[in-house]
């Protein structure tokens, strides 16, 4: 620690610094709520599958369990120089949730506070998941049809649309994208596209700590895990 804040990193930057002992998340918790912590900053190894669901993941326990917002570095983050000059585009990336529509006002701000031009994204998954009544039978997907295809479609642009505020219009209309395909690779592959300097969206917050650090299938941990550039996620 004292090495790290010996770095010119720190300088000019009023700072202070903890060691302390304990599992982390108990831990940050604890300094989160007596320093009134507005945001948390961590890194991840990225971990996927198997390695994840076996070791963890306490970078999704923290942004799964955080009242404040959580800025995630994952091991594929490429554009740091393009963050800096505060010129590359903000993607919020929004399934319409409550927690999505809380993250909008920071995608809003940060955008704003650096000059930088913002995109909206809805993902209209292709497959239906459904679970049956039977304890002892899996999951079942279903393809959507052409038509329902075409009504959700129809129907994320129209919610998009419910988004924009005048507001928003007149200080620079954002770009608004609705594709159909499986939500974390639809946002990976638009913000690598777009060569984004920040994602923005919401989290599900996890009922229980083991949860929260063992479920490597939700959109918010792939994202985090395979994004090109920091992903902020707000919790609902």
């Amino acid at each position: 620690m004292e090495a790290l804040l010996a770095s010119d990193a720190f300088r000019d930057i009023a700072h202070t610094a903890t060691v302390a002992r304990g599992r982390v998340w108990e831990v940050l918790a604890s300094l989160v709520e007596e320093k009134s912590v507005d945001l948390i900053v961590v890194g991840t190894h990225g971990r996927r599958g198997l390695k994840k669901l076996v070791l963890g993941s306490t970078a999704e326990q923290v942004f799964r369990l955080a009242r404040c917002p959580v800025l995630t570095v994952g091991p594929r983050t490429t554009n740091a120089d393009m963050a800096q000059a505060s010129v590359a585009p903000v993607l919020f990336a929004t399934d319409f949730s409550f927690g999505s529509r809380h993250a909008l006002p920071y995608a809003l701000s940060l955008a704003r506070a650096n000059h930088s031009r913002l995109i909206l994204l809805h993902a209209v998954a292709p497959i239906m998941r459904f679970v049956t009544a039977a304890v002892d039978t899996e999951p079942v997907n279903m393809e959507i049809t052409a038509e329902l295809t075409a009504e959700a479609l129809a129907s994320a642009r129209q919610q998009m649309s419910q988004l924009i505020s005048a507001e928003m219009k007149q200080e620079s209309e954002p770009e608004v994208i609705v594709e159909c395909g499986t939500p974390a690779e639809t946002i990976l592959r638009i913000a690598a596209s777009k060569q984004a300097g920040l994602i923005v969206m919401g989290a599900h917050r996890a009922s229980l700590h083991l949860v929260a650090s063992h479920v490597p299938w939700a959109t918010a941990s792939a994202v985090v895990c395979e994004a090109p550039c920091p992903v902020l996620t707000v919790r609902s």
